[in-house]
This record gives C-alpha cells, sequence and structure tokens, in this order.
C-alpha cells in the first residue's frame, strides 16, 4: 500500500482550516449546561478530492488531543484505521497512536483516555453515539461513551482538547449532535461532498439570528474542483449504456468490459487489476447475479459477495448448490481486505456504499429497476477516483482513454434511462464543470506503433546538496517568542516570591488547540512547491532537526506569516542550486494511441489526421489548431519528428518546479542528426508560466527547448532562453527553430 502525499490544494485546505481553528475563541459562547459551543468546520469537495488526506493533516496541526474520528459506515472502520495508520502516516506523524474503538481492550481504552499528553485518534462509526439502533445501544451502554467525557464532566478522560471528524458529514442528525456536545468538544469539523447545512449542523452552531446562507460559507473549506482535476485525481469520462436487457446480458457486457480493461492495463507493465461491481437492490438479486458471472466463466473465487443475509439464503435454496460461493460480510472483510484477497468482481448493496474508496473500480452493473435517480448518482461518484501514478507515486492520466473511463451498465427501461442521463450530466456539470465528460457510445482506439527504434537520452535535475543546505540555514530563521503565539490567546505571567522564577502560562480560551513547527511550515511549502526537495534526498534529515526548525508556534501567528514567506523566498532560489544533466540512460519512443472519430463527429481534434512521412509514426490526431499547424511544418522539414505523449512520454526534470509539477513534457521533439530540439506551442495567455519553467538551460549543444506562441494575426513567437524571434507562418517558425 503506497503512502500518500498532500497535493498542493490539499495543503491549502488544511491550512485555512487550522487557522480558522487556531483563531476561533472558545469559551465565549456556551451551551445552556455551560459547555462551549466547540469550533465548527466544514471541508466541501467532490467525491475524490482527497478530503481524508485533509483531515489527517489537520489532526496533524493539534496539540495534546483526543480526536474521535466518526464515520457512518462500520464496513470501512477498519479501512479508514489502516490508511491513517500507514498511507497517511507522513502526514499524521510518526507519534500520532491511531486506535479502532471497537478493537481496543479495556486496559489499552483507560490507557490513551489517561494520558495527558499526544495526539490519539479514536475511530468508531455513528454508532458509539447513537443509541437510536440496537448496536448502538450496546456501545453506548458499555460505559465508554460516559468514559469518553472530560474529567470534570464525570469521564476519565484527562486530555482537554476533543476534536470530533465526522467523515460523511451529511449525515450528521441533531441527536447525534446533542450527544456530541456531551464529550465538551472544541471542534467538530464535517467533511462531506453534500450539502451539510441544517441537520445536525444546526445543533452545533449558534447562528445569532443569520441565515445558514450566511453562516455556511464563513464556517466552510472549500476544495475547488479544477484544483482536483488538475492533479489527475479523477477520471475523465463516464460511458454510461444504456441497457434495455435482461441481467444476464447486461451482466455479460460488464464482464466483458472488465476484462478488456485488465488486457490494456496488462500491456502497460502494471501490476494492479480493475474490479467491476454489481450494486444490487437485495439479497435474492445479488445471488442470481452470481450465478450469472458463474455461467460465464468467471472462478468462484474471484467474487466476493458482500451482502447481509446472504450465506443463509444460499444455505436455505435447496433446488441448487453453489460451491465456493464467497460471502465476504458474514466474514466482516473491510474494503480493504476485500482488494487484499484479489477480488475482482464485487456484489454488494448498501454495505460499501458509503466511504468504499477504491479507485481500481472501472466498472459497475447497477440494478436500477427500483431504485431512485439521487441513489444511482451516489453510487456513479464512487468511481471516478484515477488510480495511476507515475515512478515517483504522483497522480498521472494514462494516455489510454478507455483506461480515464469509469463504465456504467445500467438495468433501466429506456424512458427512465433518458431521466437518469439528464440528470447526471446536470449534476456532474455542476460538479465537474467542464472535467468529465459523459457519453452513451464507446470510443474506439487504435494503437499506432513507431516506424523505427529511436532512442533519446534521459535529462534528470541533479542537486548541489550543500548549496540547498546552507540556502536553507541563511533564509529560514529562529522567530521571535512573542510572535510565535496565535492571535487572541491571552498569555498569563506568574512570580514565585520565594524563588524570583517566573512562569508563563497561556490561558486555554483561545486558540492553543493547534500548533506545528518552523520545519513542519517549511516542509508543508516544500511539498506544494518542490516535493523533491523532501522525497528525493535532496536535504539531509539533519537540517529538521536544528533548534529553529523545532521552535513551536501557532497557526495564525505572526511568526507562521514570516516563516511561510521564507520558506517561498527559499523555493525561488532553489533553481540556482540545481543544474539539468545528461545520463547514460535512454527513454525509447513507444507507440500512440488515435481515437477514432464516431459517425458524424466533426469536433476538429478527433476527425483531423496528421499523416507525415517523416514523423515517427503513421498517424497522429487530439491535436489543437496551434499544434497542428506545428505538426505539419514539422512535416515539411528535414527531421524527424513525433508528438511526445503528456505525462507517459518523453519528460525533462524541471529545475524551477511549478504547481507541484516536476517534468516538463514538450509536445513535439523533432531530431537532427544529434540534435534534440523540444518543442512546445502554447497561447499566449500560457506564455508567462512557460518562460518561468519550461524555458531552462539544458547541458551541452545538443538539447534545446523552444515555445512558440500564436497571436490573432496568424504570427508565430519563438522564445528560447535567452531569445525571441516572431515569424508569419509556423513553417517559418520551425525552420528558424531547426537551423539553431
Amino acid at each position: 500500500m503506497s503512502r500518500i502525499e498532500l497535493r498542493p490544494f490539499q495543503s491549502d485546505a488544511a491550512e485555512q482550516a487550522l487557522i480558522a481553528l487556531s483563531e476561533f475563541q472558545y469559551g465565549l459562547g456556551t451551551l445552556p449546561n455551560g459547555i462551549p459551543y466547540p469550533c465548527v468546520r466544514l471541508i466541501s469537495g467532490v467525491t475524490g478530492s482527497g478530503k481524508t488526506p485533509i483531515l489527517a493533516k489537520i489532526v496533524s496541526g493539534l496539540k495534546d488531543s483526543i480526536v474521535l474520528w466518526t464515520t457512518p459506515a462500520s464496513a470501512v472502520i477498519s479501512q479508514t484505521v489502516e490508511k491513517l495508520q500507514h498511507q497517511y502516516r507522513n502526514i499524521l506523524g510518526a507519534d500520532v497512536g491511531v486506535y479502532g474503538v471497537e478493537a481496543m481492550a479495556p486496559n489499552q481504552w483507560n490507557t490513551v483516555l489517561g494520558t495527558e499528553q499526544g495526539i490519539s485518534v479514536l475511530v468508531a462509526t455513528v454508532a458509539l453515539y447513537n443509541i437510536e439502533d440496537k448496536e448502538g445501544r450496546a456501545i453506548h451502554d458499555s460505559g465508554r461513551w460516559g468514559e469518553l467525557k472530560e474529567v470534570k464532566y464525570g469521564g476519565i478522560r484527562k486530555r482537554s482538547r476533543l476534536v470530533i471528524v465526522y467523515d460523511e458529514g451529511h449525515n450528521l442528525t441533531p441527536q447525534q449532535a446533542n450527544l456530541l456536545l456531551e464529550l465538551s468538544p472544541r471542534a467538530v469539523i464535517m467533511a462531506s461532498g453534500s450539502d451539510q447545512r441544517g441537520g445536525g449542523l444546526s445543533a452545533l452552531i449558534h447562528t445569532g439570528g443569520k441565515t445558514w446562507s450566511e453562516v455556511v460559507p464563513t464556517i466552510t473549506t472549500k476544495v475547488e474542483t479544477p484544483d482536483v482535476v488538475k492533479e489527475s485525481l479523477l477520471k475523465r469520462r463516464i460511458e454510461i449504456a444504456d441497457c434495455d436487457l435482461d441481467r444476464r446480458a447486461i451482466v455479460k457486457r460488464a464482464v466483458d468490459q472488465r476484462e478488456r480493461i485488465e488486457q490494456v492495463i496488462k500491456a502497460g507493465d502494471e501490476a494492479e487489476r480493475p474490479i467491476a461491481c454489481y450494486v444490487v437492490s437485495d439479497t435474492k438479486s445479488g445471488i442470481e447475479v452470481w450465478d450469472e458471472l458463474r455461467k460465464f466463466g468467471v472462478p468462484a473465487e474471484a467474487i466476493a459477495v458482500h451482502l447481509s443475509g446472504a450465506k443463509k439464503a444460499v444455505e436455505a435454496d435447496t433446488s441448487r448448490q453453489r460451491v465456493g460461493l464467497q460471502d465476504t460480510y458474514s466474514a466482516k472483510y473491510s474494503p480493504a481486505k476485500i482488494k487484499e484477497e484479489g477480488f475482482v468482481h464485487i456484489i454488494w448493496n448498501k454495505a460499501l456504499k458509503e466511504g468504499w474508496d477504491e479507485p481500481w473500480a472501472f466498472v459497475a452493473y447497477i440494478d436500477g429497476v427500483n431504485s431512485s435517480i439521487k441513489d444511482i448518482q451516489q453510487k456513479i461518484g464512487r468511481f471516478i477516483r484515477n488510480p495511476f501514478r507515475n515512478d515517483v507515486g504522483e497522480p498521472v492520466t494514462p494516455g489510454d482513454e478507455e483506461l480515464q473511463t469509469a463504465y456504467f451498465f445500467l438495468r433501466q427501461d429506456n424512458e427512465q434511462f433518458r431521466l437518469l442521463l439528464a440528470e447526471v450530466k446536470k449534476d456532474m456539470a455542476s460538479k465537474y464543470p467542464g472535467v468529465i465528460e459523459i457519453v452513451t457510445s464507446k470510443r474506439e482506439y487504435e494503437e499506432i506503433e513507431p516506424k523505427e527504434i529511436v532512442e533519446i537520452p534521459k535529462l534528470l535535475v541533479q542537486p548541489n546538496r550543500r548549496k540547498l543546505e546552507k540556502l536553507l540555514g541563511e533564509i529560514i530563521l529562529t522567530p521571535a517568542r512573542k510572535d510565535c503565539v496565535a492571535k487572541g490567546t491571552v498569555t498569563t505571567a506568574a512570580i514565585d516570591l520565594e524563588t524570583d522564577e517566573l512562569t508563563v502560562s497561556e490561558s486555554e480560551k483561545f486558540g492553543t488547540i493547534v500548533q506545528t513547527t518552523v520545519g513542519e511550515v517549511v516542509k508543508d511549502s516544500m511539498r506544494q512547491t518542490d516535493p523533491r526537495l523532501i522525497d528525493s534526498g535532496w536535504l539531509d534529515s539533519d537540517v529538521w532537526q536544528t533548534a529553529t526548525m523545532k521552535t513551536k508556534l501557532a497557526y495564525s501567528s505572526p511568526a507562521y506569516s514570516q516563516v511561510k514567506a521564507q520558506a517561498e523566498d527559499y523555493l525561488a532560489k532553489v533553481p540556482l542550486c540545481l543544474e539539468v544533466v545528461e545520463t547514460d540512460l535512454f527513454w525509447r519512443v513507444g507507440p500512440v494511441k488515435i481515437a477514432l472519430p464516431r459517425r458524424g463527429e466533426t469536433d476538429a481534434k478527433i476527425v483531423e489526421m496528421v499523416r507525415e512521412r517523416n514523423a515517427l509514426h503513421e498517424v497522429y490526431n487530439g491535436l489543437n489548431e496551434d499544434e497542428r499547424d506545428v505538426a505539419y511544418a514539422l512535416g515539411q522539414a528535414k527531421c524527424k519528428w513525433f508528438r511526445n505523449p503528456s505525462r507517459t512520454g518523453y519528460g525533462i526534470g524541471l529545475k524551477q518546479a511549478s504547481l507541484g509539477n516536476i517534468r516538463f513534457y514538450p509536445d513535439f521533439i523533432a531530431i537532427k542528426g544529434d540534435r534534440y530540439f523540444f518543442i512546445e506551442p502554447k497561447g499566449e495567455y500560457l506564455l508567462q508560466e512557460a518562460k518561468l519553467t519550461k524555458l531552462m538551460q539544458l547541458p551541452g549543444t545538443r538539447f534545446d527547448i523552444f515555445v512558440i506562441t500564436s497571436g490573432d494575426d496568424g504570427r508565430k513567437d519563438v522564445f528560447t532562453t535567452t531569445v525571441r524571434k516572431s515569424f508569419d507562418s509556423a513553417k517559418k517558425a520551425v525552420n528558424w527553430i531547426l537551423s539553431n
């Protein structure tokens, strides 16, 4: 299980929330029982935006706190514990304890609640305090709920700071919220992709007569969808098949699609296997789906039946033997366990709905005969995460459109399908504007092999570690102690007249719930801008052990802003300590894929095929107008050239990282003799970013980068690291480039 790194937008969201927690004046407003109102923060983002790592980062900034991390689905408790302990460990911090409440022995429970320092995360379902159901009453009556209360309110919890993290926060009810308030929480942090106003939120906040439309924006940290897409965290297409067919025919289509995706993934040397899910409304339907899968030759050991009552239903049906049926529900398998055991076909209903997270799920059969449109829309949202990562663990959009797509096969009549499609398009346009394409017919592709074997030397960024560490020590300074205190914090001092010693303490009334260190602030800035400084060993671990780096400070304090500014200054000067070098390694030009036009399609990017004799592939498409101009110009030049795939093609290490991107993939690469020309057509509005990051000095005389912009009058401007040239055609611009 690979560890998760925060993306820049996630780090920003966590920082906003932590500053809000730091500035909140706890204790100024109280409930009738004298317990102060908590600070309430809403983390709002679409499915796939990574709300869990954002929450983990917020938890890491707390000071000596108990965190009650709750989720409405018991099926995902063990998955949440596993992820917090391993995948998110580098975000949480090594010293944060993570425990599943139901698995805690009495002595462990008492030890955690009796400890006065550190951060302890207790993961539980809402059943811990939802006494409206049988399971909830059993846990509530066990005494643990009362023990969670602070000592002064009759419990055994010695840490005064308790923070509630409620995943899928739109499910919070007023009854649950009132019980949570019994624990005197300092903060309640709710994450959701749905509207959270009203409901349980109304019990947590005193609105002061303001409307929800006025209050909610002031307590919300919103993750913007374009930021999520830019980081390649989502699949880019949803393909919905109109299946007014019987169940068997639809299931067969789903099985075939999963097999096809698996073959494509294998061809790319990826070890993971795609997953198909079969979402049914009842156990009987699920068992019937299992029967169909077995008829199609799917091995029983590849099918997880995650349905309540499946085992009893199978045993009761004496008309047939279902040998090998894997009842993962009765076995209490978590989603993580299901994946770990190698199941690639999962039959489920509500058990895995909330909080289920499996990016490798590409195919879904949804038995929608009795399902509402809203219910189906919610299920669709569980399948749009993108699983692919590059060799350094960064999310990457695969070049094959088939691997950018989530496939849905719905069992509905034509009229219901028409209504659903209209609603899904409306919903996706609202949540993912201009991002996720909704299609109802399959896109076909053709893979084009290169005409010959061509290899290009790899160029990598090499750091001067001594310079990097010296620069860090010169720029990051120890902040003054008075500047490390949060805004609004009341500081008091006591003088012992006998010993003449001064003791300084901070009031717990205001913003001392969150804190960080100089080193963590600097590292967060590095992770957002240039993660290589942290992840690639460019800086020795000892640099974080200095007194300056260990200095504690509060979020929203003057020192926090000072250190952030110093970190930005350092990052701007990092390129002075780097150089691009030619290595002994080579990258080989591989096949490209072209999208085959559908009947009646008019999109020029798809229908216009670029075929040039001197290109390394027979044909290209998917090019915009500026890119086609350059391609046709290269076709008339005396050189070899090819269209370089984005993110999966030839990448050059950047000296100046940009928004977390550390590689540059030029749109075209031309080869003339032993020279390599990296050519990047850009709109004029993108020129400044390209000049700052992509135009850089390359080693020796064999490699050069050229950025071409297009003016409204057809002018082509060519930029290098040292000159700018203007031409009246792409052909002249390309000829000038190749003559240099």
